[in-house]
């Protein structure tokens, strides 16, 4: 709503939001993308919207919210993709060779206009709370202060009792460091050698991880660890009233969530390729990694149905083909 109204000043904006929307949405997996990271921030932002406006609730309902969110998201949209995180995606580029370079910037894309969406959708909501809490504090769209309300949409690093913000250095550590248990996590979840959970418990699994992350290196930068769940709201936040202080407070602390995940994200895959990751190995009857054996439901039934249609003198290397021919593919979808 906001750059409709003001399509007049920033035309370049809005036309290539528009023309990205467009690329998202005829490629499947992009539109998961940007599903999931559209669903983290509408109901991450949106329980920060309910501590801040409502008084009450506390940090942990922050924690507990966006736990729930990254659950719900990654159990929709891991059939088809579930990074919803540069961070992740870029993980996966360092491990996974067949991912290009322009593929991986398609799904940053995406991932940041669900982001920006699902913040216009907080902001839609949340709006006559927002107008009201801004009358009563007598602040209009502050973005730092003890009234600050920008805080919904992304993340600032929090002023200690003592009156002290945490430096920049200390910001990207906590950033970096919490988004490398994160790779990390992710990876012990989804390896193929694991024998990978499905969906749904997959989903509950990174929803502990985030809140473990969140309660334990949360406080001082409000744990982005997602560069599109902070960059996409931040741009909303500045169309919606809050300006470009969004980007220019604490010393240009956007900076920070943008980039520190990403140098988390190499520090995650480096430490579970060389210190997590399992071996490899084949059994002496040659069979490949569980990955191969463990056959996901409609790959048992066509290897049944297969087997109707197939003497009992079949050999075993046949038998092998068809599960290597039907089982799930590498990496982290």
């Amino acid at each position: 709503f906001s750059l409709a109204c003001n399509w007049h000043r920033t035309p370049c904006m809005c036309t290539t939001l528009l023309v990205t929307f467009v690329m998202v949405w005829v490629d499947r997996e992009l539109r998961s993308e940007a599903l999931g990271t559209f669903l983290i921030v509408l109901l991450g932002d949106g329980s920060v919207a309910e501590t801040v406006l409502s008084g009450g609730g506390g940090i942990l309902s922050i924690h507990l919210g966006f736990a729930v969110a990254v659950t719900v998201a990654v159990t929709i949209t891991a059939p088809v993709s579930a990074h919803l995180n540069p961070a992740v995606t870029l993980a996966v580029f360092l491990n996974d060779k067949t991912l290009t370079v322009a593929r991986m910037l398609q799904i940053w894309v995406s991932q940041v206009i669900g982001a920006f969406f699902g913040a216009a959708a907080v902001f839609g909501m949340y709006y006559e709370a927002l107008n009201d809490y801004d009358s009563l504090s007598g602040v209009t769209r502050a973005v730092t202060g003890p009234n600050a309300t920008a805080e919904i949409f992304s993340t600032y690093p929090t002023t200690y009792p003592g009156g002290r913000v945490p430096s920049l250095a200390t910001c990207v550590c906590f950033e970096a460091v919490g988004t490398a248990v994160l790779i990390i996590g992710v990876f012990a979840l989804t390896d193929a050698s694991r024998d990978p959970l499905e969906p749904a418990w997959l989903g509950f699994m990174v929803g502990q991880l985030v809140l473990a992350i969140g309660l334990s290196l949360g406080w001082s930068t409000g744990y982005a660890i997602n560069p599109a769940r902070d960059f996409g709201p931040r741009v909303l936040s500045a169309c919606a009233g809050w300006g470009s202080e969004v980007f220019t407070a604490h010393n240009y602390y956007f900076v920070v969530p943008l980039v520190a995940p990403l140098l988390g994200a190499g520090l995650g895959t480096l430490v579970y390729k060389h210190m997590a990751a399992p071996p490899v190995t084949f059994n002496d009857l040659g069979e490949p990694p569980i990955r191969h054996r463990r056959l996901s439901m409609e790959a048992t039934e066509i290897l049944a149905h297969r087997r109707r249609y197939t003497s009992a003198s079949s050999s075993h290397d046949e038998a092998m083909t068809i599960l290597l021919r039907d089982s799930p593919t590498d990496g982290i979808n």
